[in-house]
């Protein structure tokens, strides 16, 4: 199943596994959804308008996933999040 189709509970289990994860394990609830959404392919804007908060948000939480996974490329992160999802 690809991400683009989550459903709720797939969702949740996204979150648990990615949470986890020693890779994430820094990380706040809202950094985790913003990481699931990184893995799903989708931009800042559409990050911000998912979880109904500001791009610029967005943006802060993207640079504190970066600073506490030690990436600098949200390439990798969403390879990384595929990688714990299959």
């Amino acid at each position: 199943m690809g991400m683009e189709h989550l459903g709720e509970q797939d969702w949740s289990e996204l979150r648990s596994i990615l949470s986890e994860a020693p890779a994430f394990a820094e990380l706040t609830p809202r950094e985790t959804d913003v990481l699931c959404l990184i893995g799903k392919g989708m931009t800042n804007d559409e990050i911000a308008s998912e979880l109904f908060i500001s791009p610029h948000t967005v943006k802060n939480h993207v640079t504190n996933i970066y600073r506490k996974t030690g990436m600098d490329d949200r390439t990798q992160l969403a390879i990384l999040v595929q990688r714990h999802w299959h």
